[in-house]
């Protein structure tokens, strides 16, 4: 008895949906993971800017805090005596040693400069400055240090931000300030050791009135500006210890940013770093996920092409040999055990991709440990117990080497190969490793503008898993097709 006719239509529509179900699966859990991985890495720079971020403020919090201590000893020394005071022997105290700090004078009341550790600034007259009348409006001391906008000296030629503090007289009358020339351009030196690439970017910023104190990085704004009213000033008005991403309004740069508040001063630390050199590596990841995701479209694609060729030549010979009904059926059979197999490859691999996940971390040019997030210990057999920062990669491979990763091999001899291997090589490209229980791993290295590099590893055992079942279903194919031949 025949079959009918449409039977064979049907298994062809199944094989079409199921596999344009397993491409839809696919690119699915790659989008997924790929919209995941983005912000988890923005995330991870953001925090390791805010450590950049909070190293400034602390260093730049002391400097502000010894320069501000010596103006108050300075002070209380010409309170007691305001016409015998001397700047000499200031010069080797901690304001002028600090990396901040320029010379300090003093004025009268008129804001002429009556003394300065600079002598040729005596003389100058100050009194139009803004910090000058700033103290001289107030109608007492108020006990506190003004830190003033950056300005270019008129006779130094230099730029420099000022720390004043205002003098009474005995009766409460302003008798002048006492200033401390501080020198915004340590934020270059700053820059430089912080490593922020080639569009990072340092800065000190007013909160209220966005006044820049002092900027490092390429294309920056000059000195003595502001950036009131623009995103940038806002975001950091709305989170004064927090980060946003957009463009810099120094420089129109868009930078993944870390805002800091320095304690006690209407003004906060800002780092910045390209988002386009962050996102590099997550770039890069994205990019293998669509080779991938692309590489088992094409599978599925080849796979259902066999199918359906294979589903075209039996109606064709049905037609043509009722005598062969039975050699057909029993192809429809072995036909209908490769498509099983194929949906149970294919939901292996829906359960692969909705769990994709990665192990990441982080070698400086030393070979230590500097980051890793947790399915690095999983998938690579390094105890988490002994993970730490700074940890030596020839421990994590004695490590993985005791426990078996490597097989049956000499501990010693086999880290020290492996170290010589990380040492020498360029640190980059893929290579595939079997562990111990069967699982095989991808691993994905990158180099670091350090020295160091970073490493993604991945969970291809399902992958190579559907490869082998592919390969032996189409095998059953071709011999069944040789049986009914």
């Amino acid at each position: 008895m025949k079959e009918a006719p449409g039977r064979h239509r049907l298994w062809q529509v199944a094989v079409v949906a199921a596999g344009l179900a397993l491409i839809v699966l696919t690119w699915v859990g790659t989008y997924h993971a790929m919209v995941t991985e983005h912000p988890e890495a923005t995330a991870q720079v953001q925090a390791e800017l805010a450590n950049e971020a909070l190293v400034f403020e602390t260093q730049l919090n002391g400097q502000l805090r010894t320069i501000d201590q010596t103006l108050v000893a300075l002070e209380r020394e010409w309170a007691r005596n305001p016409g015998s005071v001397s700047l000499d022997g200031w010069g080797g105290q901690a304001l002028i040693s600090a990396d901040l700090a320029r010379y300090i004078y003093i004025t009268d009341a008129h804001g002429i400069i009556r003394l300065s550790t600079r002598p040729d600034l005596i003389g100058a007259d100050v009194s139009e400055r803004d910090y000058f009348r700033n103290r001289a409006a107030l109608p007492a001391n108020d006990g506190r240090t003004l830190m003033g906008p950056a300005v270019h000296g008129a006779i130094s030629k230099l730029w420099h931000v000022n720390m004043v503090r205002r003098l009474d007289t005995p009766d409460g009358r302003f008798a002048g300030i006492i200033t401390a020339a501080c020198d915004p351009s340590f934020l270059t030196g700053l820059y430089n050791a912080m490593g922020l690439g080639s569009h990072g970017m340092i800065g000190l910023i007013g909160t209220q009135l966005g006044r820049i104190y002092g900027l490092a990085g390429p294309g920056t704004d000059p000195l003595g500006g502001s950036i009131s009213g623009s995103p940038m000033h806002a975001a950091m008005q709305a989170t004064p210890d927090g980060a946003w991403t957009g463009p810099s309004a120094t420089d129109g740069v868009e930078r993944v940013h870390v805002f800091r508040h320095v304690v006690g001063q209407d003004m906060q630390v800002v780092v910045g770093i390209g988002r386009d050199e962050v996102m590099r590596v997550s770039d890069s990841w994205q990019f293998g996920a669509r080779i991938f995701a692309s590489a088992i479209t094409l599978a599925v694609l080849v796979m259902m092409g066999a199918l359906l060729r294979e589903l075209h030549v039996a109606r064709l010979r049905e037609n043509s040999l009722d005598q062969e009904r039975a050699k057909l059926e029993a192809a429809n059979a072995e036909l209908l055990a490769a498509k099983t197999l194929a949906d149970a490859t294919s939901a292996q691999l829906q359960v692969t991709l909705a769990g994709m996940t990665d192990g990441v971390s982080m070698v400086d040019r030393e070979m230590r440990l500097m980051q890793w997030n947790p399915n690095f210990s999983d998938l690579t057999g390094v105890p988490r117990e002994i993970l730490r920062v700074g940890l030596p990669m020839e421990e994590a491979l004695r490590a993985q080497a005791k426990a078996g990763e490597f097989g049956d091999v000499d501990v010693e001899t086999e880290v020290a190969r492996r170290m010589e291997q990380l040492w020498t090589s360029h640190q980059t490209g893929v290579v595939e490793r079997a562990r111990p229980d069967g699982r095989i791993l991808e691993l994905r290295r990158s180099a670091l503008p350090d020295g160091g590099f970073v490493t993604l590893y991945s969970d291809i055992t399902a992958r190579k898993q559907a490869e082998a079942a592919l390969k032996a279903a189409r095998e059953l194919t071709e011999t069944a097709m040789a049986d009914k031949s």
